[in-house]
């Protein structure tokens, strides 16, 4: 006779299909281990074990109030039962309500101290509140802790230690262990992608395009926006080497991979404008603004820097006052203090480069003031400070301008 699924098979089921992309036949497993569980509780209200279950299925299901409710159910029936405060822990985190998620999974962890995902979850929002370093202690306890047949995961929390490690500038400690996710998981395309990221930042531009160039073959197919990804930032190298040609090539790519999602037309606008930066360094102008036209057509959100760079290449071509609209409109749209930052500088640049130094000396010195304020928040950022330095420089500021260098190069950043 063959022996019926319990709720639990269902459970184990529904979240296999969900992780192999079978989203409807998941939800129909998922909604057989919901009935059973009620079944159950039905039966034995006061079982915690049936509570988590419950709980557990529900989050899956998207329910997250209701899992909340289920798990609240657990620990009133047993109040030190480590896997209700873990699983609450990770709904609430879901919720992005961080307090309540650290508070259940200090409480998880006070009574088992291998509850790994506790202390991943734990390492994350530590990390979000800028506390560092004791996140990287949590992330070492998440290592220790996860299941080690669990390699993907693994190699997962080695990337997110050396995010930790970049936002605390440490690029080297950084690097080690972006390449330590790899020895885990050669394929792992989050790793490939930073590691491309740190040894630009490195200056090491033959390294950082090998492994844009393994983050290639690595992008799930299934996912043009990886693939869009991993395209745009191994052209940005190409850019900033002077291959201006072969950066064209790669942008040209990435914009053909069309997306209707968000995320595809940030990767598509960043496409066109990168085009435009690369016809702007062969001299093909009028082609450049058509490109960065292109750009904000596709994607207004990040219009801000087709403006800035388009004021960058009408610079180039002599036409200052169209130029200065450019900035202009780069700074009015802005998202954040660096972005107008930026924006301040080129202006400032142009300004200086036309006699106008008294509007120059204002847009450098308002350019400080927003790069100041990007600096009182995490990550203290190389490039941040490498372009403080030089608005600090073309303000005279020269001692202020040689520390903000120094700090820079401390943190890795190379001209």
């Amino acid at each position: 006779m063959v022996q019926e699924k319990t709720a639990d098979n269902w459970f184990k089921k529904g979240r296999e299909l969900l992780g192999n992309g079978s989203k409807d036949e998941g939800i129909q497993a998922l909604d057989k281990a919901l009935q059973l569980y009620n079944d159950s509780i039905k039966q034995d209200p006061k079982d915690a074990k049936t509570w988590i279950g419950k709980a557990e299925a529900l989050n899956l299901l998207g329910k997250s109030n209701e899992s909340l409710v289920a798990y609240d159910q657990a620990l009133e029936m047993d109040s030190r039962n480590a896997d209700a405060w873990s699983g609450k822990g990770l709904v609430l985190f879901q919720m992005g309500r961080y307090n309540e998620s650290l508070e259940a999974s200090n409480s998880a962890l006070q009574i088992d101290s291998k509850k790994y995902i506790s202390w991943g979850t734990k390492a994350t929002i530590l990390s979000q509140k800028g506390k560092y370093d004791e996140s990287l202690e949590a992330q070492d306890k998440a290592i220790e802790t996860w299941p080690a047949n669990d390699t993907d995961k693994i190699s997962e929390l080695w990337v997110f230690k050396g995010l930790n490690f970049q936002l605390l500038g440490k690029p080297k400690e950084a690097m080690q262990t972006f390449d330590k996710a790899l020895e885990i998981y050669p394929q792992n395309f989050d790793a490939l992608m930073w590691k491309g990221e740190s040894l630009k930042n490195l200056a090491q531009y033959n390294e950082s395009l090998k492994a844009y160039d393994i983050a290639l073959e690595a992008a799930p197919s299934e996912i043009p926006e990886t693939r869009a990804s991993a395209l745009v930032a191994k052209a940005d190298v190409l850019v900033k080497v002077g291959r201006y040609e072969d950066a064209y090539n790669v942008y040209n790519k990435s914009s053909e991979l069309n997306s209707s999602s968000d995320i595809g037309r940030f990767y598509s606008a960043w496409s066109w404008r990168g085009m435009g930066i690369a016809l702007a360094g062969l001299g093909r102008y009028n082609e450049s603004l058509q490109a960065f036209n292109k750009s904000r057509e596709v994607d207004s959100k990040s219009a801000f820097q087709a403006w800035s760079d388009e004021g960058n290449a009408l610079k180039d071509m002599g036409k200052y006052e169209e130029a200065v609209g450019a900035y202009n409109k780069s700074i009015e749209m802005a998202p954040s203090e660096f972005a107008s930052a930026k924006a301040w500088t080129g202006k400032g640049k142009l300004l200086d480069k036309v006699g106008k130094h008294d509007e120059a000396i204002r847009a450098y010195n308002a350019a400080v003031i927003d790069f100041d304020k990007t600096l009182q928040q995490p990550p203290l950022d190389a490039e941040t400070l490498y372009l403080k330095g030089t608005a600090l420089k073309a303000l005279g500021r020269n001692s202020g301008a040689d520390s903000a260098f120094n700090k820079a190069k401390e943190l890795g950043y190379q001209v």
